[in-house]
């Protein structure tokens, strides 16, 4: 991906610093201890976890810098459609997981009677974590990061999310040219 990132950040001890300093100093290792502590600590990490991934987005998306209402599209980004999974499918999953967990986070302070957070649901396994996570989050085979449910419960492992967002995050800060002035 070519996105440059302009390294005029005021932070801390930084008289400048980059996005990518930001999240490699500040927010990861601090979501880190967050998901490593007690489960009571999951609901403030996954929502730390969601700012940084609508960072992700909007550098790579430079049209929605400034905009309103594209969380879905956000979601689609780090969790594209499978080339086997029904569109219909595809976008009732992203509706309900913009819906029922992002705009819970953000909005009602996770408290909805339709999401529940469990890290019961499964880790991530080290090999081919990206199919997984995709699996999990669009077709709900797999209880590994994101289950729906019959009833219309979706089911967050926060760890496991964790661990598949943070590595997407990593990849795209190490693939991803800093600009400095």
């Amino acid at each position: 991906m070519s996105v440059e990132l302009d390294a005029n950040i005021n932070i801390g001890n930084f008289d400048s610093a980059t996005y990518k300093d930001v999240w490699f100093i500040h927010y990861r290792p601090q979501i880190q201890i967050l998901m490593s502590g007690s489960t009571d600590n999951h609901v403030a990490a996954l929502l730390l976890i969601i700012a940084c991934m609508d960072r992700v987005y909007v550098l790579a998306n430079s049209a929605k810098s400034g905009k309103r209402g594209y969380t879905r599209d956000m979601l689609k980004f780090f969790f594209p459609k499978p080339e086997d999974q029904d569109e219909e499918e595809y976008e009732r999953r992203m509706k309900t997981l913009t819906e029922d967990f992002v705009n819970a986070l953000k909005h009602d302070s996770f408290v909805r009677e339709n999401v529940m957070l469990s890290d019961m649901v499964g880790w991530i396994q080290t090999g081919g974590v990206d199919n997984q996570a995709i699996e999990v989050v669009v077709q709900g085979h797999r209880r590994i990061a994101v289950t729906y449910e019959d009833d219309g419960k979706l089911t967050i492992a926060a760890t496991a999310f964790w661990s598949y967002i943070r590595d997407f995050i990593d990849r795209f800060y190490s693939l991803t040219s800093t600009k400095h002035e």
